[in-house]
């Protein structure tokens, strides 16, 4: 037997559409990191599609280490870059997609100072969350009336269980945000990887943790530089986060790595890789055509690394 207790916080305004009614309740008993202990500083009313957005932000943001900035859109990333200087890395991140953004959710795991605020002040943004503000970069932000502001500081652990209601019952599982073993992971090409390709390989494979399947990531060691997800086959994934590298506004010169949330189970996307410029590939692994797929590999002179880990996010 499972028993769920939630406190009902209050209604929202509609759904995820104007005709569907929602609210949002709390888990009486969760102690973790939640928006739920988010000082909201200013903005409009927090939608629906805004809770749901700003949670998977802060499940991203939560995931890095190094400063990170990360731009979603309708649940998935666009944008997400790693720099000591948190202005380089929102301007990384929107430089990777600078149409997509729109609209949308910037998450910080550090604080936004003025710059950044000023950066962030010249488009369209539904709402921020980052651990804490300058009061510079909240007079900024507060000109802009209808951005929601949340500040939230990110010591506590994401919960570890996720739940999905469906028609009659429910669907309940561990979180998958255990931190990725690198040292698990495993060469399996003829040749082999470069210090830095290893280190854009890394910061892919935790990209590509949080895009939705089947996702491919081109990305160097800080910076996303084309997606591609929710496709029903992975050459298809490809073949988008191609045309978004090619119409964003990077001009990015470090190698740059593909990263997949699970197996790749045909050459072909080996060979549109090669095509396009990319030596050096990441991926979980566990196909009956893995060999098939590291020969292409070894034909094209390709780096591939096995992680033996997937990551599908339906």
């Amino acid at each position: 037997m499972l028993t769920l207790n939630y406190e009902k916080i209050m209604d929202l305004r509609y759904g995820e559409n104007p005709h569907q009614s929602a609210s949002v309740y709390k888990e009486t008993k969760y102690t973790g990191l939640s928006l739920f202990d988010a000082k909201k500083l200013q903005g409009q009313e927090i939608s629906f599609n805004n809770f749901f957005d700003l949670d998977a932000t802060l499940s991203i943001i939560r995931n890095f280490d190094e400063p990170c900035c990360c731009i979603l859109k309708h649940a998935t990333p666009c944008g997400i870059a790693i720099n000591n200087n948190i202005t380089k890395a929102y301007k990384n991140a929107y430089l990777g997609d600078p149409i997509s953004p729109f609209g949308g959710i910037v998450g910080f795991n550090r604080e936004v100072d003025k710059v950044t605020a000023e950066e962030i002040a010249k488009i369209f943004m539904s709402a921020i969350i980052a651990p804490s503000y300058t009061t510079e970069a909240k007079e900024i932000l507060a000109k802009k009336k209808k951005l929601i502001v949340l500040q939230l500081p990110m010591e506590k652990e994401l919960s570890h269980r996720t739940l999905r209601w469906i028609n009659g019952g429910i669907l309940l599982q561990d979180s998958d945000i255990e931190p990725t073993d690198f040292s698990k992971w495993e060469v399996v090409t003829q040749k082999k990887p470069t210090e830095e390709e290893r280190k854009a390989m890394e910061f892919g494979f935790k990209v590509v943790q949080f895009v939705k399947s089947n996702a491919m990531c081109i990305t160097t060691a800080q910076i996303t530089l084309g997606m591609g997800c929710g496709q029903p086959n992975r050459v298809g994934s490809l073949e988008i986060a191609f045309k978004n590298m090619k119409d964003n506004k990077l001009l990015d010169k470090n190698p740059k790595i593909i990263a997949s949330d699970a197996f790749i189970p045909f050459r072909d996307s080996i060979d549109l890789a090669v095509k396009e410029g990319i030596y050096a590939i990441v991926q979980p692994g566990g196909s009956i055509r893995d060999q098939e797929v590291i020969d292409a590999c070894n034909e094209h002179k390709v780096t591939m690394l096995l992680t033996h880990t997937r990551h599908f996010r339906h």
